[in-house]
């Protein structure tokens, strides 16, 4: 109502406010926040660039406390931090400055890139073999396969163990081969390869077991994970009362879920630290070996890989033999080298605890899994479900992806994924149509006398900005917000004056107002990790398979469910066909 009086005040209907929550000029705030109440607590949705950036900007460390008076997670979410702990998702002010700092070295470009181009290709590959050994027409459910496979690039390049779940996809592939074949031997049907198409429900189930992570993440149990209407309604009490009293509830199975996440985590960062201490104790006895070699004036060379060093002789240009490198120096650069973002946390001397590396890894998996996985599938979805023009994406997607990686014998490069510029495209709309995280919640812990030109807000307000609604808003995106049309990421202005129905407008160049990853000081710390994996992953697949519809959802009418992350309903399967060219 302030909002609207200060609109009519200004004559017609644009308010020029300037709040206190650094949005700057406000075009008009009604249209910015909408009012609603849910439960038990007030709440302010936020739909334009310019409320989000007076949100998201709040969340600046300045020294070691926050800049402003908003919350990092809402208290109305107590099982998000009951799940993951405290990590870097739902600390706040100088716990979360301290985290972030020590974190943010394991997310540097090049050292993605490395760890992305040895980790990820091998269980991209599992995956794909699996699909290949499916009968034509089998139904894949592609959200479920690529959170295996997220899941598994975590394992590998977050903390150098493995989960197994793409190789668990193998075992599947060939429990559907057999399954489906010994249909088709009661019914007569010597036809290998026939028998028609058969309903995702009816195949067997996966072995989603195989390990303590796996199982704990697999989408069953994110069922039991995701916070229901009333959790969100009535707060925390009601959490604490349903887990306490209700013995067998959701709440209290959701416990559950969480010590035995707990125990398996713990066990890996228990691992992770002796080997780091193994590997430490050796490079130091290598060294002490090699500084009394030299003291006893014998010739000696830099230690090698065989003794933990990872095999340092270094020649010049002319190949003459370089002078080895100094025992100091030799075991820094050692140090900098480490096989996972866990065993640099650890290597590095960082001084997280036991407790606070264990909840990091949750925070690592909670936060990339689903995530990176909804991330590809939903630009799938995004494609086959856009009429009449989904075919011509996807031709055009591999015409693209060909061009730049003409030899699929070998796995695409960092650079060769970064000059696909229709790759980017299609990821960029598919994130902005069904961003990985549908909403962000902040709460106002005090009365915020003028929040971008609107105001005064009351202490205890939920702020809620729907990146989802964001995304879609036709005052940002034009008359197209809700279509998807990958070309409005494109450079060239003639390509977009070329879409089908009239062109499409270029993506606004607010960064508020495109933010699937968040945005201001607190955007996600592993953006570049996801958006190479997406990448890498959507090329390769693409690549390698023609995508369609699965036969039982041709003519379906989907809905989007999403709390955490989104997910189309009914549930998306599609047939993946290998390409023969």
């Amino acid at each position: 109502e302030e909002a609207r009086r200060r609109s009519a005040a200004e004559g017609d209907g644009d308010g020029d406010g300037e709040g206190d929550g650094g949005g700057g000029r406000v075009s008009h705030p009604v249209k910015m926040m909408l009012y609603y109440q849910f439960g038990m607590r007030e709440s302010l949705m936020l739909v334009h660039p310019d409320s989000c950036r007076a949100l998201l900007k709040r969340n600046r460390v300045r020294g070691s406390s926050d800049a402003e008076a908003m919350a990092g997670l809402p208290k109305s979410l107590p099982i998000v931090q009951a799940y993951i702990g405290n990590g870097l998702v739902t600390l706040n002010g100088a716990e979360w400055h301290r985290h972030r700092t020590i974190i943010q070295p394991g997310f540097a470009g090049q050292y993605v890139r490395n760890l992305m181009e040895s980790a990820l290709p091998p269980l991209l590959e599992n995956m794909c073999r699996s699909w290949e050994k499916l009968p034509p027409g089998t139904p894949v459910s592609i959200q479920d396969h690529l959170q295996s496979l997220t899941l598994d690039t975590i394992g590998r390049a977050g903390f150098g163990h493995e989960f197994g779940m793409t190789k668990e996809l193998l075992r599947w592939a060939d429990a559907v081969k057999e399954n489906l074949a010994d249909r088709r031997r009661r019914k007569g049907d010597n036809d290998e390869n026939g028998g028609g198409h058969v309903k995702f429900a009816d195949l067997p189930p996966r072995d989603l077991h195989t390990h303590p992570i796996a199982a704990a993440f697999s989408s069953q149990e994110m069922t039991v994970i995701r916070p229901t209407l009333t959790e969100i309604a009535f707060g925390p009490w009601y959490t604490r009362l349903a887990s306490n009293v209700f013995r067998g509830s959701r709440s209290w199975r959701r416990a559950a879920v969480v010590r035995r996440t707990d125990k398996a985590i713990e066990e890996i960062v228990r691992e992770q630290r002796e080997r780091c201490r193994e590997k430490e104790a050796k490079l130091t006895e290598s060294i002490r070996r090699r500084s009394s070699a030299m003291s006893e004036g014998e010739d000696v060379s830099p230690p090698r890989a065989s003794d933990g060093g990872g095999g340092h002789h270094r020649t010049s240009s002319n190949g003459v033999e370089a002078k080895p490198q100094s025992d100091a120096k030799f075991l820094k650069s050692v140090r900098k080298t480490p096989r996972s973002i866990l065993e640099l946390l650890i290597s590095d001397f960082s001084g997280l605890t036991d407790a606070e590396l264990r909840d990091e890894c949750k925070t690592f998996i909670f936060a990339g899994a689903e995530t990176t996985s909804n991330a590809v599938s939903l630009s799938v979805f995004a494609m086959l479900t856009t009429p009449e023009r989904g075919d011509g994406i996807q031709r055009r997607l591999y015409e693209d992806i060909v061009h730049h990686w003409p030899d699929s014998s070998i796995p695409p490069t960092a650079d060769q994924l970064n000059k696909m510029e229709y790759l980017q495209a299609v990821l960029k709309e598919g994130l902005r149509m069904y961003p990985p995280v549908g909403m962000i919640f902040r709460i106002a812990d005090k009365r915020l006398e003028s929040f971008c030109g609107a105001g005064p807000i009351p202490k205890g307000t939920r702020l809620v900005l729907s990146i989802y609604l964001l995304h879609r808003n036709p005052d940002v995106w034009g008359e197209r917000a809700d279509e998807f049309v990958p070309e409005r990421w494109m450079s060239d202005p003639a390509v977009r004056a070329a879409v089908p129905g009239g062109g499409v407008e270029p993506a606004p160049d607010d960064p508020f107002s495109y933010v699937p990853f968040s945005g201001g000081g607190r955007q996600c710390i592993g953006k570049s990790f996801a958006m190479l994996e997406a990448k890498m992953i959507l090329a390769t697949i693409v690549r390698r398979f023609r995508f369609k519809l699965a036969e039982e959802l041709r003519g379906a009418t989907f809905e989007m469910t999403s709390f955490i992350t989104m997910r189309p309903k009914p549930h998306f399967v599609v047939e993946a066909e290998p390409r023969k060219d």
